[in-house]
């Protein structure tokens, strides 16, 4: 990366990409910095092309393309959902990109002062990978709270039920080394059942995706029997834990924020889920296309021994239909080991395309959320 000297310090040369509310936050935070200097704007407006902010001048997007290449070692996309343009960047392939996290401007946060190394910018490590917003996998199959028709269906598993630690990592590294993943979550069953192990797996998770945004998903009834060194494993790896607030973490919420407070871990609660749905129509004759654009649970691409799943039902449905006896196999999941796939290709098309399984995902019906010790198939179906 080329830097220009300042008196004895090295400073990096940033272009903004967006001269709107966000970018000019971001500018007043970094104006001052002796290690930085912010060489000029970027912006599609044409209104705004060819002023200043302060004395810095507001360029078209293709100044990158020719003088301006030489006039920044590193671009920070600076509007809201940024990350969107993300398949423009490889068009400039000597520039690094940064997308500065919605957040960052929602909750007026102030950047680090190692922007390499801030959790709140995501740092495109290789243009040439594409992006999927969200991918999430189980790392604990069964669960502490029996929920009746849960959509993982953690209360057909076992104790002891998981995918093994060395296959989490293996797939999770082949993953990374052909895609950039701006969120991915951790999740079950109930992960903190993991106990000890989970530092493992925080860790690990944070080493090969040190850009993304990690969440840990959890009904939080094990928080407060967490040790010290969770927490603070949480809280040194940018982990953002959120808390499904059932009926039962209910009674301990204040206690689950106050102990999450006093370590300043990043956290979310879904309040209050008083109500659960469920959607399979076990006769397999459901328009797909319509279901996918209906699912709750779009976008929620699902990593599971060695394949990519559209959704946890695709990757966890059979459990179900092994478990009622039902003469029904879902067929699918992408194996992300096959050598001739075209990830470019899969992943554009992925969100775009239904899969065999949406054929049993019928319009849902809620029913009040319950905890149940003795599942019945009707927990899931539609019209039972």
């Amino acid at each position: 990366m080329v830097k220009e000297l300042y008196g004895n310090k090295k400073r990096t040369k940033f272009a903004i990409w967006g001269a709107g509310r966000f970018g000019r936050f971001i500018y007043e935070q970094l104006k001052n910095r002796e290690d930085i200097i912010i060489s000029f704007f970027l912006d599609r407006n044409p209104d705004i092309v060819g002023k200043k902010i302060g004395e810095i001048e507001i360029f078209p997007l293709e100044y990158l393309q020719t003088d301006g290449a030489n006039m920044a070692d590193c671009v920070l996309v600076s509007f809201p959902r940024g990350i969107k343009i993300y398949s423009e960047f490889p068009k400039w392939r000597n520039i690094r990109f940064g997308v500065v996290k919605d957040r960052v401007f929602q909750d007026r946060l102030e950047l680090k002062d190692d922007l390499m190394e801030d959790s709140n910018i995501f740092w495109v490590t290789d243009c040439d990978r594409p992006l999927m917003q969200t991918m999430e996998t189980n790392i604990v199959d069964y669960c502490n709270l029996s929920c009746k028709g849960c959509t993982h269906f953690s209360n057909l598993y076992h104790k002891g039920d998981m995918v093994p630690f060395d296959t989490y990592c293996k797939d999770l590294k082949q993953l990374s080394q052909h895609v950039n993943i701006l969120r991915f979550n951790l999740l079950g069953g109930e992960v903190l059942l993991l106990k000890e192990t989970i530092i493992n797996y925080i860790n690990t998770t944070r080493e090969i995706l040190p850009y993304s945004d990690i969440g840990l998903i959890t009904n939080g009834l094990l928080l407060p029997k967490q040790k010290e060194d969770f927490f603070l494993c949480c809280l040194e790896n940018n982990i953002v834990i959120e808390v499904s607030e059932y009926m039962p973490t209910t009674c301990i919420k204040e206690q689950i924020t106050e102990i999450l407070d006093h370590y300043g871990i990043m956290y979310k609660i879904r309040e209050n889920i008083g109500k659960f749905m469920k959607n399979i129509d076990l006769s397999g004759k459901m328009n797909k296309y319509e279901a996918m654009q209906e699912c709750l649970q779009g976008g929620c691409n699902f990593l599971r021994k060695g394949k990519l799943y559209k959704c946890p039902f695709e990757a966890l449905g059979n459990k179900f239909f092994e478990h009622f006896q039902l003469d029904i196999r879902l067929q699918g999941g992408i194996d992300i080991y096959d050598k001739g796939l075209d990830w470019k290709e899969l992943i554009y098309n992925y969100e775009k395309e239904p899969v065999d399984a949406c054929r049993y995902c019928a319009k849902g019906e809620w029913f009040p959320w319950e905890s149940s010790g003795s599942p019945a198939v009707n927990d899931w179906i539609v019209g039972a």
